[in-house]
């Protein structure tokens, strides 16, 4: 996967993650079904935010793993401050991290499969996030839509390569996201994939998908999406 500089890290966990977890938080029922009483693990969890919000669905346990140790630092510190220590595990880690040691109910794995530069790596992560899932388990797994990459979003732009190509998985790009709460950008450098490479990954892996939800960046006060969609939300059970 990507890795994280140290500037990119710290801008990110200030300000990347204020839009989606609200979007995603409110959506993990629909997404991953009951949690209560549920093991979890949190592929790629940043600082934390969501990984706390299984906790607040109720949860027992979540594992949290994330490549870089800013991001695990400060989802340290922000469990601390919540006083779920206890029931949050936190670790540096990657694809090769995965499966889990032991298998839990639901795995999420929010925004990072767009880091993986190559075909395999993008697979041995879908591969290890079924794999770490007890049958009947489920994974959600939460992408930028890949067939949006030129739309403009409240908060966040692409700066997408002039010979971009839908169908040529792997392209970098670079993401700006801005925050109207903290008055400084963070600039990360993800890749594309076409949609059909993710979901034939899913499959290949064992995953039955479940449900599937687009999702917009913003929503009006009926919670009526405004605009294109942004995001891609894929469920998927591990059957055996």
């Amino acid at each position: 996967m990507t890795r994280w500089t140290q500037q990119a890290a710290e801008d990110y966990a200030a300000v990347g993650q204020q839009t989606h977890v609200q979007i995603f938080g409110s959506r993990l029922t629909q997404m991953m079904g009951d949690l209560h009483g549920a093991k979890a693990l949190d592929f790629g969890c940043g600082p934390g935010r969501l990984s706390m919000a299984m906790l607040q669905l109720g949860a027992a346990h979540v594992t949290g793993i994330d490549q870089s140790r800013v991001m695990i630092d400060t989802a340290r510190h922000e469990a601390e401050q919540a006083g779920v220590s206890n029931r949050l595990t936190l670790a540096v880690g990657d694809e090769t991290s995965l499966p889990a040691s032991e298998p839990v109910d639901a795995v999420l794995c929010s925004l990072a499969l767009m880091m993986c530069e190559t075909e395999q790596r993008l697979r041995q992560s879908i591969q290890g996030i079924m794999q770490s899932l007890r049958p009947g388990g489920c994974a959600a797994i939460t992408l930028t839509h890949p067939c949006f990459r030129r739309e403009p979003y409240p908060m966040f732009c692409y700066e997408m390569p002039t010979d971009y190509n839908y169908f040529e998985g792997g392209t970098p790009y670079r993401v700006h996201i801005q925050s109207a709460d903290v008055d400084r950008e963070a600039i990360i450098v993800d890749h594309h994939w076409p949609l059909s490479m993710y979901m034939q990954a899913l499959i290949d892996a064992g995953g039955r998908i479940t449900n599937v939800m687009e999702l917009a960046a913003a929503y009006d006060d009926g919670d009526q999406p405004i605009g294109p969609p942004a995001y891609l939300a894929i469920s998927a059970s591990r059957e055996s």
